[in-house]
Parts: C-alpha cells; sequence; structure tokens
C-alpha cells in the first residue's frame, strides 16, 4: 500500500510534464498556447486511468503474496516474531549461564501464530479491496476517455504516449528492485540456517512484487517497441 503514494506522485508528475510539452510543441505549431477544455479532460482520464491500475496492480500484489503461503507456508510471505521469556539471574555464587532466552509457550506461540494470521487476513481484505475499487474508477475512466475520443487527436496521442511511457518506466523500476530484493530474501531464506530463538525475513513480499510487476513492464515494454515501429501518423 505505501509503494502507491510514489506512484501516485510520479504518475501525477509524468503528467504534468507531458501537458507542458504538450503546451510547447502547440506553440511551435502556431496552434493556440492554452489547452482546451477538452485537453484537460483527455489528460484527467488518462492520469486516472493510470493511477487506477496501478491501484488494481498493488491489490494484485498483495493477493499474490497471500497466495505464496499455500504451497510455501506462512513464514514464506510473513515474519513471524518469536516471543522469549528471559530466565532469572541465578542466585548469588551460583555458577551458571546467567540470563538466557527460553522457548516460547504453547501459548506465546499460538500468539504470534494468530498475528501472522491477522496480517495474512489484512493484506486478502486490502488486495481485494484495492482490485475492486481500482478495477470501478479503471472502468469508469476508461469510458470517459472513449467519450471524448476522437475531439482533441494531438492531445490524445500526446497523453497515450506519456502514460505508455510512465507506466513502462514505474514498473520497470519496481520490477528491477522486487527481483534484485526479492532474490536476496530468498536466497537468505533458503541458505541461512533459522537460530533457534530469531526470526528471519520473509521473502514473500519482493517475490510478490515482482511477479506482478515484471510482466506488466515486459508488456509495456513490448507496446512501445511495437509502437516504435509504426509510422508517427500511425502511433
Amino acid at each position: 500500500m505505501e509503494i502507491l503514494f510514489p506512484i501516485t506522485f510520479f504518475s501525477v508528475l509524468g503528467m504534468v510534464v507531458a501537458a507542458a510539452a504538450f503546451i510547447v510543441a502547440r506553440m511551435r505549431s502556431g496552434a493556440p498556447v492554452l489547452m482546451s477544455f477538452h485537453s484537460i479532460l483527455v489528460s484527467y482520464f488518462f492520469l486516472m486511468t493510470t493511477v487506477s491500475f496501478f491501484i488494481v496492480v498493488s491489490g494484485i500484489t498483495d493477493t499474490v503474496k497471500v497466495g505464496l503461503t499455500l504451497p510455501f507456508g506462512r513464514e514464506f510471505s510473513y515474519w513471524t516474531p518469536v516471543p522469549m521469556r528471559p530466565v532469572p539471574p541465578p542466585e548469588p555464587g551460583a555458577s551458571g549461564p546467567g540470563t538466557r532466552p527460553q522457548p516460547p509457550s504453547e501459548e506465546e506461540a499460538a500468539r504470534a501464530q494468530r498475528e501472522v494470521e491477522r496480517q495474512l487476513q489484512d493484506d486478502l481484505i486490502q488486495g481485494g479491496t484495492l482490485m475492486v475499487v481500482g478495477g470501478l474508477f479503471w472502468a469508469l475512466h476508461r469510458g470517459g476517455r472513449r467519450a471524448v475520443a476522437g475531439r482533441d487527436p494531438d492531445a490524445e496521442r500526446c497523453f497515450a504516449q506519456s502514460q505508455t511511457t510512465i507506466m513502462l518506466v514505474v514498473t520497470g523500476i519496481v520490477g528491477l528492485m522486487s527481483v534484485a530484493v526479492g532474490a536476496y530474501e530468498l536466497l537468505r531464506y533458503i541458505i541461512v540456517v533459522r537460530d533457534e530463538f530469531g526470526g528471519r525475513q520473509a521473502p514473500g513480499e519482493a517475490i510478490a512484487a515482482a511477479l506482478v510487476f515484471v510482466p506488466a513492464w515486459l508488456s509495456f515494454l513490448s507496446a512501445v517497441i511495437r509502437r516504435s515501429g509504426q509510422p508517427e501518423n500511425g502511433s
């Protein structure tokens, strides 16, 4: 959920830059500098479909994170804190190891497991909510885009290209970071032996992000490559 805020900021910034570039292009062509009302509507619909898309993708990531626990267990996606009880210090003059952690009781272990289940349920609810809300908003604004289509072809072309570029950059950055972090955490999860009284980092969240964002990035990259091979008037 936290990643939505920087993604939204980047999307808004990208559309502002696209609007500025569109105005500069109009100035060079001798057209009126100010954007028309339809141009503003086009930029709004493209911005909202972009943000809605990333909301849906974030919801899918949460759901995939939960789904990874089915074949690999809860610890794969959720860090389980290990409660420890200190042993009272030895009596004065007595020899012994002193204070050291003890394995948790059954009640403490059950409490930790309930906390893991609570996190899983939160992600499941959050993922479903983001997918439904984001999907509804995406469909609504997609319909708005179609309603104003054809009235300002130059604006539609400019903001469509900007939207594709924004999605390509965001999914590429998040996908690359997720692959790097997920690979490290997965290797650490497999290789490093868990200490009796310690936990280990769960790789599920980073891997879930990689499984969602990398295919999205490849899809946009393919679209950009296909578009680059078309003549400018057919883009």
